[in-house]
């Protein structure tokens, strides 16, 4: 039977022994389990050990371990005594290390070539001054030859002829090198941008964690070495799909999963987590609420007269917090999703998306208008979250049917409570609001008042072919001031609900192709000349 151990350990607390034998564990990640802006990562190792003290080291580890996260447990067929471990850290060669000596390698091979170049151009040049210093005085001695009537006119037509030849030669010459140099130059800049891509900023930093124990005899071990890296995180993605003649609502969950820890997760089990490690486990204790009068101290004639240089406050480092079902577990206060299969992902940064649930909810479909701000009937479904899950606050795109209307952000949403989710506009309900009636008018017995006399009429037309279920939402102004009164409110049909803010909700139920209307009159009277805030 394999004897078990497990501790937790932190490396500054147990320095280690020298010990007779140093083993390098060829260990692989097994399963990671991600935070909201961390991840626990668990390494295993298979060794086989012989008796006596052993130094087992696990090279290669990011940067971004948490070191006092550092736990050891394994299993065994013999004896282990698990001694203490330390991490320390590491300078390791770039990976790119190879592009970057090839592309280098590249660069020098494209400056040669230029130098090869312009030596060219050196030497076109002094041919060209050669030859234009020969041209110059075989036309001096032809001047003369003239002069003394005893020129030969085809023997000196060839020879400026072949002078003008050869400067064009040459001159199409350096024209070539010069945009051959131009074209390698800039195939030089693009490697050089290309090198600066890929050329680590610092020394690319890694970690080894350096586990001892000691053998009772020889015997296969595996060893567990778990740790805490700060950066990756999750967050939750749905698919909202609305259903209306079902009645229901296709709720898909997915997660975005990005990680820039320094390691790649390949084939590795993964967990999500809600809990989040980095904050308080209890709450802060209250201090002292004290009041006082404020008396200001002195300032010392010292500080009054000269310039004193103060120290910036250092702040604190912020901790920055088909398709398979996971499976969903319900830990204490938090909740983790296991993804059914092993995933890869790569420490890239980039978002990766896995599917988590998929569910029906049963859904009451309605509608709901606003026509003061927009006029329009937007669907609207109300559901009951009887998943085994609260929903946790995410972005959603959302769809009626296989069509995309838009996305929106669903709130956090316990088991049991409702919730209304929003489907765009229909365009096959028509909802119109209009102002029908503005008179103004004097009040008071001797007309030190003025009134407006309103009125607003709200349309809604059913152009579907079935019966719907419309809220519409309007209001009547409150006064905040004794001086304004509203008075004289006449609402045609009653509202369902009012409330003290003036917001007014009717719940209609319009048949096919049908037509209902809304009306509101109410009067305003204020003092005269007042300037009213909100008219």
């Amino acid at each position: 039977m394999k004897k078990l151990f497990s501790l937790i350990i932190l490396s500054f607390l147990f320095p280690l022994q020298i010990l007779s034998d140093e083993i390098t564990a060829k260990s692989s990640i097994n399963s990671v389990v991600i935070y909201s802006d961390r991840a626990e990562v668990i390494r295993e190792a298979n060794l086989r050990v012989k008796p006596g003290f052993h130094t087992i080291i696990f090279e290669g580890l990011p940067a971004t371990i948490i070191p006092n996260s550092i736990r050891v447990s394994g299993a065994s067929t013999i004896s282990i005594k698990f001694l203490g471990v330390e991490i320390e850290d590491q300078f390791l060669e770039s990976p790119s290390l190879p592009e970057i000596k090839k592309i280098e390698s590249q660069i020098r091979e494209l400056e040669s070539e230029i130098s090869k170049m312009n030596e060219e151009i050196d030497i076109l040049n002094s041919q060209e001054n050669f030859i234009k210093s020969i041209q110059s005085k075989t036309a001096e001695r032809a001047f003369q030859e003239i002069t003394l009537a005893k020129v030969d006119l085809p023997s000196w037509e060839r020879a400026m002829g072949f002078f003008e030849s050869k400067l064009k030669e040459i001159k199409n010459s350096k024209v070539g090198l010069a945009r051959k140099i131009d074209d390698t130059r800039r195939e030089i800049d693009a490697l050089k941008k290309k090198l600066q891509s890929i050329i680590p900023s610092r020394p690319l930093e890694a970690r080894k964690a350096i586990v001892s124990i000691e053998a009772e005899k020889e015997g296969d071990l595996k060893l567990n070495l778990s740790y805490t890296v700060r950066g990756p995180n999750w967050s939750p993605i749905y698919n909202l799909r609305a259903l209306p003649d079902e009645g229901k609502i296709e709720f898909s969950l997915f997660s975005k999963v990005t990680q820039k820890s320094g390691e790649d997760w390949k084939n590795v089990k993964v967990s999500l987590s809600t809990s989040s490690p980095a904050l308080e486990t209890s709450p802060p204790p209250l201090k002292p609420w004290i009041l006082d009068i404020y008396v200001p101290r002195p300032v010392p004639k010292a500080l009054r007269e000269e310039k004193v240089a103060m120290a910036p406050v250092k702040e604190e480092a912020e901790v920055p917090l088909g398709f398979a079902e996971a499976e969903i577990s319900e830990t204490g206060l938090h909740l983790s999703f296991e993804i059914p299969r092993r995933v890869s992902i790569p420490s890239d940064g980039s978002p990766h998306k896995f599917p988590i649930d998929f569910s029906k909810l049963p859904s009451k479909f309605d509608y709901i208008a606003v026509p003061k701000h927009v006029e329009s009937a937007f669907l609207r479904g109300k559901i009951k979250n009887t998943l085994p899950y609260p929903i946790i606050s995410g972005n959603a795109d959302v769809f009626i049917s296989n069509e995309f209307v838009g996305s929106t952000n669903l709130p956090f949403t316990s088991k049991d409570e409702e919730l209304s989710l929003f489907f765009g506009r229909d365009e096959q309900i028509k909802v119109k609001y209009e102002l029908s009636k503005k008179e103004r008018g004097k009040a008071g017995l001797l007309g030190g008042r003025e009134r407006i006399k309103f009125a607003y009429r709200i349309t809604i037309q059913n152009l579907r072919k079935n019966e719907i279920e419309i809220e519409v939402i309007d209001q009547i102004p409150i006064s905040q001031n004794t001086q304004i009164e509203v008075k004289d409110v006449n609402l045609n049909p009653q509202p369902n609900q009012k409330d003290e803010k003036g917001i007014l909700s009717w719940v209609l139920q319009i048949p096919p192709q049908a037509k209902k209307e809304i009306t509101l009159e109410f009067t305003i009277e204020f003092p005269k000349d007042a300037n009213i805030r909100g008219l």
